[in-house]
C-alpha cells in the first residue's frame, strides 16, 4: 500500500440537490461559513488564489490561503494549500501544498423522480467476476460512451459455454456469450 500526503480523500454523502452542494461549495461565503473562514466579498475561479482568516476560535491568527485549482460545474472543485500553516512567522511558500478536491455525484436521495429514472435506466454493472463489451454488427468493440448501441456480451466463470442437454457451443472465437441484450 503506498500513501500520500498532497492530498485528502474522504467520501460522504450529503442528502441534497447536487446544485445545492456545488453553491455551498463554490460560492465563498457559503464554503467560508461551512469551513470557518471569512471569505466576504471572495469569489473562486480557477488559476486564482483566495485569502481569508480562520474563524475559528483561537486559529483566529491563521490566514486560510488557496489556489483554485479546478472549478467544473456541479462536478467538481479542487484547490491547493498548506494545511497546517499556523505560523504567522514561517515561509510556507517552498513547502509542497496538498490538494482539496470535491466530486460531485448525485445520490438518488437527492434527485427528482425522473433524474433517477434516468440514471437508472443507464444502469448495470458486471458480476464479480464477468467481463463484458459491446460489439458491433461485425464483431468489432464499441465504446462505453451512452451513445452508441451494440450488443452485449460476457465472458467469465459464471458464463456457461453451452445450453443445458444441448452440445452445440454457443461461445464465440474469444469466449464471449452473446446475451441478445442492446447496451451502450
Amino acid at each position: 500500500m503506498t500513501s500520500s500526503t498532497d492530498r485528502i480523500e474522504r467520501s460522504i454523502l450529503i442528502n441534497a440537490a447536487p446544485s445545492r452542494v456545488w453553491k455551498a461549495l463554490t460560492n465563498a461565503e457559503e464554503f467560508g461559513g461551512w469551513f470557518g473562514v471569512a471569505l466576504k466579498g471572495k469569489s473562486f475561479t480557477a488559476g486564482q488564489p483566495v485569502q481569508g482568516h480562520i474563524t475559528i476560535a483561537g486559529y483566529e491568527h491563521v490566514l486560510f490561503d488557496v489556489l483554485i485549482e479546478r472549478v467544473e460545474p456541479e462536478t467538481l472543485f479542487s484547490y491547493r494549500w498548506h494545511p497546517y500553516a499556523v505560523d504567522p512567522a514561517a515561509d510556507y511558500s517552498k513547502e509542497p501544498t496538498t490538494l482539496v478536491e470535491f466530486t460531485l455525484k448525485p445520490s438518488a436521495s437527492g434527485l427528482s423522480q425522473e433524474q433517477r429514472l434516468a440514471i437508472q435506466s443507464k444502469q448495470g454493472w458486471a458480476p464479480f467476476g464477468v467481463e463484458m463489451r459491446i460489439v458491433d454488427d461485425e464483431n468489432k468493440e464499441l465504446p462505453w460512451d451512452g451513445k452508441r448501441f451494440g450488443r452485449l456480451k460476457v465472458r467469465g466463470f459464471a458464463v456457461v459455454d453451452r445450453y443445458f442437454k444441448d452440445e452445440t457451443e454457443i461461445l464465440d472465437e474469444d469466449g464471449f456469450f452473446d446475451t441478445g441484450d442492446v447496451a451502450t
